[in-house]
């Protein structure tokens, strides 16, 4: 399986226009989402011979205003709910879960707000 952000990103960027990125951010580009793996929490299990996955992802997002940021996010949840119950390079994805509120961190050097949506996935091999 890929890891959870890059199919993430593969998902956004086949419903999205944005500048999209993978585990590392540009220093200066115009609004971006970036997609990370989150921190590996072991959590597996295997049902029927069919092996699940339950793992972190986050989702920066970084535009000039807060509303514009904010849209995004909307997207971005839009976009994920619309996504569970397929299959993403290969990987059945039963769900998109937020582990908390996306989350206003401040504004980078060049004065763009940031952003941050913590999600969970189940993913399962098929």
């Amino acid at each position: 399986m890929n890891s959870p952000a890059v199919d993430i990103a593969t998902i956004l960027e086949e419903n999205m226009d944005n500048n999209l990125f993978v585990s590392k951010e540009p220093a200066v580009i115009d609004p971006t989402v970036t997609v990370y793996d989150g921190v590996p929490n072991n959590i597996s299990f295997t049902l029927d011979g069919t092996t699940y996955e339950i793992p972190a992802v986050q989702i920066r997002i970084k535009d000039y205003s807060y509303e514009a940021g904010w849209k995004t996010v909307q997207e971005i949840s839009e976009v994920l709910d619309q996504a569970r119950g397929q299959e993403w390079n290969g990987t059945y994805y039963v769900r998109f879960t937020h582990t908390s509120d996306p989350t206003s961190i401040g504004k980078d050097k060049q004065g763009k707000i940031i952003i941050v949506m913590n999600l969970e996935t189940e993913r399962r091999r098929r």
